[in-house]
């Protein structure tokens, strides 16, 4: 414990002498693992493939807000999928500008979100999503949170259908268009892993909110457990071919991924809680006051001590 705050220290006083430098870097290596899985699993363009352009790429994307992320990476799907079908891009751009519009509307802050979702599916920890975005996004989080898991499942489909959709004609132009979006709205899997991530977003915001002792832990594991009840339920209801005991480890290890961060995002010592209250002429304030968890980064003195200098003397 005491040597994970240590490093939390070093690293926000390491951030805050250099934070400009820090989140460029940061928004560089998250572009360049975003673009490099982009084109991993839907590389239809081989232009966008070359190294070169995606290096480029994430270096613009260092420099721009997390907005600009999330367009261009869009722009790289739609290079991608107009490789493939006509009908398959133009579905795409009308999905990100119906998302857009609704993630401006909230927070456009919140792209992170929109772009950690579908890597953390790639990653095989999904459930990681709702729990990260309830206790550092606000409930407008939840939104973006869906939006993602849409954006995986709809270039997932593309992924699998690419083959059928390549061959496409006038005279198949409507057949496929109808099959494209017939493949995204009845993903029974897809409603049911929005539902559950907003819902999970949502409970763990409000209950990492409220004023109790270890607020930001039962968050997690509520969240957590509602996550679990969502889709058990629903894959049960839904008659839904799923590994229950994968999900069920998924979700795990998710908490304690999201417990390990709680101590570097929020760290607070429950044990030294203050009550104080005031007043003014309207209003009596009590205020509950808990400090954070904090430790001094150790200082080395270094000592030289001169061989020669003791040899003569001796």
């Amino acid at each position: 414990m005491a040597t994970i705050l240590v490093i939390k220290e070093q690293l926000k006083r390491f951030y805050g002498k250099f934070d400009v430098y820090v989140m460029a870097v940061l928004k560089f290596i998250g572009a360049l693992v975003v673009l490099m899985l982009i084109n991993s699993n839907i590389g239809y363009m081989e232009r966008l493939k070359n190294p070169a352009i995606v290096v480029i790429a994430s270096l613009v994307c260092s420099i721009i807000p997390v907005g600009g992320m999330v367009l261009l990476c869009a722009a790289f799907v739609l290079a991608h999928f107009y490789t493939v079908s006509l009908e398959l891009a133009g579905v795409a751009l009308v999905l990100f500008l119906l998302m857009f519009l609704l993630y401006i509307r909230f927070d456009s802050s919140l792209g992170y979100i929109v772009l950690l979702t579908p890597v953390l599916f790639w990653l095989k920890i999904p459930y990681l999503m709702p729990l990260l975005a309830g206790l550092t996004g606000g409930v407008g989080a939840a939104v973006p949170a869906g939006m993602g898991v849409i954006i995986y499942y709809f270039l997932d489909y593309a992924k699998t259908n690419a083959p059928a959709l390549s061959n496409s004609t006038t005279e198949t132009l409507l057949q496929n268009l109808t099959l494209i979006i017939d493949g995204l709205v009845q993903n029974k899997l897809m409603m049911l892993m929005v539902v559950a991530f907003i819902v999970t977003t949502i409970i763990v915001f409000c209950i990492k909110s409220l004023s109790l002792d270890y607020s930001w832990p039962i968050a997690i594991g509520t969240g957590m457990v509602v996550n679990m009840v969502i889709l058990l339920v629903g894959e049960f209801s839904l008659d839904l071919s799923g590994s229950v005991m994968g999900m069920i480890v998924g979700n795990l290890i998710a908490a304690a991924i999201m417990f390990v961060l709680q101590y570097f995002i929020f760290a607070v010592d429950y044990t030294r809680t203050e009550h104080v209250s005031f007043e003014d002429d309207d209003y009596v304030y009590y205020v509950k006051a808990v400090p954070k968890m904090s430790v001094s980064t150790p200082h080395v003195n270094v000592k030289r001590i001169n061989a020669q200098r003791t040899k003569r003397q001796s």
